[in-house]
């Protein structure tokens, strides 16, 4: 418990920005203060603050903890921070602001990706968590990093290089900074396929048959 006697409102808490979503259930809360102020932080509908400090000068810097199962305005894992400050003088202050908090991977599909190409340009085609960040792998190297669209869509043009097996992988990172990677597997060969008939029949000799059977062979 604490006072709440107090002299008039005043606008001196200065609150330095906090991301709106994140996978840590630690959130750093700092900032500035009118100097010796007193600190006080809640979360949710808790009735104790889980900060209760007298800063020294007017710098202040906690860690507070996010309740994983509050659900805010019907959304799940956003948490409630309210945060008050009295001055000296008895002056009072409050700020308050949501953080929900997403400890869950993002989904991520991709569409169409082939085995085998003999392109020297792939496009990528997918979908993941609306406004993800999605980067394009190739045998672990980082290439290009883009953004799927607020539906979640994404297709990208990669280069690729010379004939040969390549690890291509893909990771979607949502907002809260959560990560689903897929790798698949793709040969590039721009090799024109042998064709082999020898030993397998006699071009030169005649037939009176309507049909016949052609054996030989060629890649794989």
């Amino acid at each position: 418990t604490f006072d709440t006697e107090f002299s008039s409102t005043q606008n001196f808490i200065i609150l330095n920005p906090v991301k709106d979503i994140t996978n840590n259930r630690m959130v750093e809360i700092s900032g500035r203060a009118r100097i010796d102020s007193r600190i006080y932080i809640f979360i949710n509908d808790k009735e104790i603050a889980q900060v209760r400090k007298q800063i020294n000068g007017t710098e202040f810097n906690f860690n507070i903890i996010l309740e994983p199962n509050a659900a805010y305005e019907d959304q799940f894992g956003r948490n409630f921070v309210k945060i008050y400050g009295w001055d000296k003088n008895g002056n009072k202050d409050e700020k308050s602001f949501y953080v929900t908090l997403d400890t869950t991977a993002p989904d991520l599909i991709l569409f169409d990706f082939p085995q085998y190409t003999k392109e020297s340009r792939l496009t990528i085609k997918g979908s993941t968590e609306p406004n993800s960040k999605v980067q394009f792998f190739i045998n672990e190297q980082g290439h290009d990093i883009f953004n799927a669209d607020a539906n979640g869509s994404f297709s990208h043009e990669v280069g690729l290089g010379n004939e040969g097996t390549y690890n291509f992988s893909v990771v979607s990172t949502d907002l809260a900074g959560n990560e689903k990677k897929i790798t698949k597997e793709i040969t590039v060969d721009r090799t024109k396929p042998d064709v082999d008939f020898n030993g397998y029949m006699d071009w030169n000799k005649e037939t009176h048959f309507k049909l016949f059977k052609i054996r030989g062979k060629t890649d794989p």
